[in-house]
């Protein structure tokens, strides 16, 4: 069974979060320094049933354009490379993952899978970051298809546009699996 695998490599401050399994995953055969710094690691992410977080996002603005059509059409950039299917859909976010914020994110539990009601629908939402960068009102959610079932939030930088990519949206037994969401497989390498 795959794991959802989130990395981070210290010695360049990067992340990558695989929100879909990947064919093809090689790992390099690097020590994974995560079970040295972090006692007790957790295996597994719960499932939360919740009213309230379904609530909160409906505030938030929701774009008319997908999230590949804003990249396409430079209304937001990404932070470094957010891999999408030929349909849109992001199978992973490469981002800027410091040791230190990395581990902060697991020791909070930071990833977080909620069922929630949105739209008068059922769905999952996975949290990518601290709750309060997750459910900022100044966030937005874009489509990753016409079709409606998969979404995500994103803070962007005013700046640059660049959008940081903060959950998932979708609906269940859609195009992301809930089972491969809940069991994290984090990666630690630190060559200091």
């Amino acid at each position: 069974m795959m794991l959802m695998r989130i990395t981070c490599d210290a010695s360049c401050s990067m992340g990558y979060i695989y929100l879909k399994s990947p064919t093809n995953l090689m790992y390099d055969g690097r020590k994974n320094d995560t079970d040295s710094c972090v006692e007790g690691l957790r295996l597994k992410i719960p499932l939360i049933k919740d009213s309230f977080h379904g609530r909160v996002i409906q505030h938030f603005r929701l774009m008319d354009r997908t999230y590949k059509e804003a990249l396409d059409n430079g209304d937001v950039d990404s932070e470094y490379c957010n891999d999408l299917d030929e349909f849109g859909y992001i199978e992973g976010i490469e981002l800027n993952l410091h040791k230190d914020r990395f581990l902060q994110m697991i020791q909070s539990e930071a990833v977080k899978v909620f069922d929630i009601q949105w739209q008068g629908e059922q769905f999952n939402l996975v949290t990518l970051d601290l709750e309060e960068r997750v459910f900022d009102d100044n966030n937005v959610v874009y489509p990753l298809s016409h079709k409606k079932d998969a979404y995500i939030i994103v803070n962007i930088e005013e700046t640059y546009k660049i959008g940081l990519i903060k959950a998932l949206i979708f609906k269940r037994d859609g195009i992301y699996s809930i089972d491969y969401l809940m069991i994290p497989e984090f990666v630690l390498t630190d060559n200091a």
